[in-house]
């Protein structure tokens, strides 16, 4: 089974010149700890996460309304293909030590697949097959 048979969620995103205060805002609202950032074109460019915001804010002293996104983005992102089969999704995470990552289609943006989501469906399929 592909990634693309999962049913994921759409992901949240931004532009680059978005205020960290108003990505904070985002998080907040919408109960998650990342927020892709993607190009014109729909390209994820990078990733904010809450530690990201904590690291590049209050660590450092930066104010979160002047403060943008492209400031304190880890880039690049790593993603995946929706044509990747779920198993290697969920190897692939658990070797870059991620919770989650973004999918692909012709190079846009189109969901979100966690480790949770590979997981379940892995396990499934799993006790399906006996």
């Amino acid at each position: 089974m592909l990634v693309k048979d999962l049913k994921l969620r759409s992901p949240i995103t931004i532009k680059e010149n978005d205020s960290v205060q108003n990505i904070a805002k985002i998080l907040q609202k919408e109960k998650i700890r990342q927020v892709y950032v993607i190009d014109s074109k729909k390209t994820p460019t990078g990733v904010v996460s809450i530690l990201d915001i904590h690291s590049g804010i209050l660590i450092k002293g930066k104010s979160s309304k002047e403060s943008k996104a492209k400031d304190i983005m880890v880039s690049p992102v790593v993603f995946i293909s929706e044509e990747l089969d779920i198993s290697s999704a969920y190897l692939k995470m658990i070797e870059i030590k991620a919770g989650a990552l973004p999918v692909v289609k012709d190079n846009k943006l189109v969901s979100v697949v966690s480790l949770a989501d590979c997981l379940t469906h892995l396990l499934k399929e799993k006790k399906n097959a006996k």
